[in-house]
């Protein structure tokens, strides 16, 4: 099916919002939204990727309308694509597992005194 007055209507949302918590908008052949985050590397190892905490709360925002697009080998001329529909779901059907890396810990208006040296 030929759509393209959704192809005309594609945006790479990145360009303009940082923020936005995804990359790209596109479409479905059917014209609803799929929002799609890419992450990519130069190494052969489809294993990981990372997402900020914006990235993941709208992933679980959007469900299935929310895919990432990991692409290995980028720039070898033999990249490799795989995408991943609904994050959040596959996480929870234990087909990705997330992984905590790091964790940042912020002082409260309430917290207890404490000493700046």
């Amino acid at each position: 099916m030929d759509r393209g007055d959704l192809a005309s209507r594609i945006q790479h949302v990145a360009l303009t919002n940082v923020a936005a918590g995804f990359d790209s908008l596109s479409f479905d052949a059917d014209g609803s939204h799929r929002f799609i985050e890419v992450k990519t590397t130069t190494s052969r190892d489809p294993a990981g990727f990372f997402l900020s905490d914006n990235e993941w709360r709208f992933a679980r925002r959007m469900g299935s309308r929310h895919f990432v697009y990991r692409v290995t080998k980028m720039g070898t001329g033999d990249e490799k694509l795989i995408v991943y529909q609904d994050i959040d779901n596959l996480v929870l059907r234990q087909e990705l597992m997330q992984v905590a890396t790091a964790w940042r810990i912020v002082r409260t208006e309430t917290s207890i005194q404490y000493r700046e040296t």
